[in-house]
């Protein structure tokens, strides 16, 4: 009985390290429900072959079980849940052949003193040693992926693991050596299974701690850089609403200035210009949509563009966007336009083409075609930033997804590579703009 559920609680554990594997190399695509009903159905299957005694059937099942958890649970192409699934199959044969060779060379006699206690003591040697290689990989795995940036100080985390396989393999020893108690057995294998458990735990607290901590500072900078965008195009803004004063009162100061200048003190007609100037800015803004944020963002764009040589050219539908706030709708445009920028500034030929129409009358769709000579890099079905500093850049692209996420929008993008233009799709459904308004 006790052996019975020593063997289910080293399944539990092994169940818990590919969790945590598959939680870092992939992303979730089932509720958290889902996977834990999903991984306990594959794992008792993986107990109940283990009683079939074929070592050939324990392994095809603990391949094939995990290549289905993968498929099932998480956003992953085929051929990389069958990669990830050999790798995993792989690791359990080295930690089991890694444990078999220590025990073979520092074993002094062939027959243990409790058969028993052996068998759990290398069974969970072998789960160490599989949990440092998972781990190990997994580390190297997201520091490869470049939304994680996981520090290296981490491989400290190491010397748990190493130091608690030092530790039972020289309980085990000990044990060969010395006859102990039936008592002190079972109070052994209670300690290591406690200490199997911890090791898994820490790398899970500490890994959820490291994504929180980059969750929790890629918000604060997408915070900072629309709070400093929207202030900018207020900004711009006033000096437009300035503008439309000036040009309102034009005539008045027309007048004003004739008056002056038929006086004897011309040096007030140069007094009076200048206070002009001093609380007037004439634009050259044009209007667009009617919404004053987006024609504030277009405009200030198309003359960005001008001076940096680089072709625009806006069409517009009537869509004016009103239903997205100011602070949302410059994240959105901003971000879209300053990407669309910055790949035309090492293009050859500098195209933006941007369309504001409706599809079908249901869905409001934003369109943005840009010249792009490089083939844009993108994992896991996110566009990656190339630049040196993964988390102080790709802010952009997390600004522009919390705005559409919020306003129940979806985005797709795609490369022409024989055109060599980079096509981005951004569309609202028109009900739930209406519900928004509302």
């Amino acid at each position: 009985m006790m052996n019975t559920i020593s063997i289910l609680l080293l399944y539990l554990f092994e169940a818990v390290i590919i969790w945590n594997y598959f939680n870092c190399i992939f992303k979730y695509k089932r509720k958290a429900g889902a996977i834990l009903a999903s991984f306990a159905a594959g794992y008792g299957i993986l107990f109940a072959a283990y009683f079939v005694g074929s070592p050939f059937v324990n392994v095809l099942a603990f391949t094939v079980v995990n290549l289905l958890l993968a498929i099932f649970n998480y956003a992953c192409k085929a051929w990389s849940a069958v990669f990830h699934s050999a790798i995993l199959s792989l690791f359990m044969f080295l930690s089991e052949i890694i444990v078999i060779f220590l025990s073979d060379f520092w074993s002094a006699s062939s027959s243990p003193n409790n058969a028993a206690y052996s068998f759990f003591l290398n069974a969970s040697l072998s789960k160490l040693v599989f949990l440092i290689l998972c781990q190990l990989a997994a580390h190297i795995a997201m520091r490869e992926n470049q939304s994680m940036q996981f520090p290296l100080k981490s491989l400290g985390l190491f010397s748990l693991p190493i130091s608690t396989f030092i530790l039972l393999n020289a309980i085990y020893h000990i044990s060969q050596e010395i006859e102990l108690p039936a008592k002190y057995d079972l109070v052994l294998c209670a300690a290591s299974i406690l200490l199997l458990f911890a090791n898994i735990v820490v790398f899970i607290i500490y890994e959820n701690l490291i994504k929180n901590n980059q969750k929790m500072t890629e918000l604060q900078l997408a915070r900072q850089k629309e709070t400093i965008d929207h202030a900018y195009y207020k900004i711009l803004q006033e000096q437009y609403e300035n503008s439309r004063m000036l040009v309102h009162d034009i005539k008045n100061h027309l007048s004003a200035i004739d008056t002056l200048a038929a006086g004897d003190h011309p040096e007030r007609v140069h007094e009076y210009v200048s206070s002009i100037y001093d609380h007037y800015q004439l634009s050259s803004r044009l209007p667009f949509s009617g919404n004053n944020m987006m024609d504030v963002i277009c405009n200030q764009k198309q003359t960005q563009c001008a001076q940096e040589g680089i072709s625009i050219s806006f069409h517009n539908e009537g869509i004016q966007l009103n239903f997205m706030n100011d602070v949302d709708l410059c994240a959105l445009l901003t971000n879209l336009l300053d990407n669309a920028i910055e790949s035309c500034r090492i293009s050859a030929n500098k195209y933006i083409a941007v369309s504001f129409h409706s599809k079908n009358k249901v869905f409001v769709v934003i369109s943005i075609q840009n010249s792009c000579d490089c083939k844009p890099k993108i994992v896991n079905h996110k566009l990656v930033t190339r630049k040196p500093n993964k988390l102080a850049h790709g802010i952009g692209m997390l600004s522009i997804e919390k705005s559409i996420k919020k306003y129940h929008g979806t985005m797709d993008y795609y490369y022409d590579e024989e055109q060599r233009i980079f096509h981005t799709n951004v569309a609202f459904p028109i009900s739930c703009q209406e519900k928004e308004a509302g």
